[in-house]
């Protein structure tokens, strides 16, 4: 099975070329090495049939799916993605809490209820 989840944000608005849409998207992943946080960007680019308008802008945290593809070319062989589906992910603004059930105690609960 060739399929991918990708989040990230585009490095720019996507390219309408008439039929589909080309994009990047970058991502991050952080390692810690010899004591220190690093981090490593890496560029993917998408390509997308025009199935609808999107009106997305540079910088925008996006989900995508879709599959890898391989074009081979006198200048080499590139890879892809060949996007099925991008959704636009918002960010929040502020961290909400999970609730803490940690406090819950077995006294708590109604022993009436029959089950």
């Amino acid at each position: 099975m060739n399929k991918l989840i990708l989040i990230g944000n585009l490095t720019d608005a996507p390219e309408d070329k008439g039929g589909f849409y080309t994009f990047s998207v970058a991502t991050n992943k952080s390692y810690k090495k010899d004591g220190d946080w690093k981090q490593i960007t890496q560029f993917h680019n998408c390509i997308m049939n025009k199935r609808y308008e999107i009106n997305y802008s540079k910088g925008d945290l996006v989900s995508v799916e879709g599959e890898v593809t391989y074009k081979k070319t006198d200048k080499g062989t590139f890879t892809n993605i060949s996007v099925d589906r991008i959704k636009k992910l918002i960010k929040s603004e502020t961290t909400e809490s999970k609730p803490d059930y940690s406090e819950t105690k077995k006294d708590d609960f109604d022993d009436s209820v029959p089950f």
